[in-house]
């Protein structure tokens, strides 16, 4: 079985970005600290915990996202591929 290359980086940089843009909402409704999402401005430039920091950062992960899901789905079906011959 095949995977979709295009398909699986659609989903994985759907979940990826909306995980990024609603726990930076969830931040900014119950006013907390957010640590863990602060520091993701070391690797997407332009995120911060706001309105517009979270859809960059939707953006950002989207890509990512993408391009992992996509990456994931490569390597699949190489391996798949591999091992249907022997």
């Amino acid at each position: 079985m095949q995977l979709g290359k295009r398909s699986l980086g659609i989903a994985f940089g759907t979940v990826w970005g909306c995980a990024i843009m609603f726990g930076t909402w969830f931040l900014l409704l119950t006013g907390a600290r957010g640590q863990m999402f602060s520091k993701l401005s070391t690797f997407y430039l332009g995120y911060s915990t706001s309105f517009g920091g979270s859809l960059i950062g939707f953006v950002y992960g989207f890509a990512t996202g993408f391009i992992g899901g996509f990456l994931i789905a490569w390597v699949y079906n190489i391996a798949n591929k591999a091992l249907a011959k022997k």
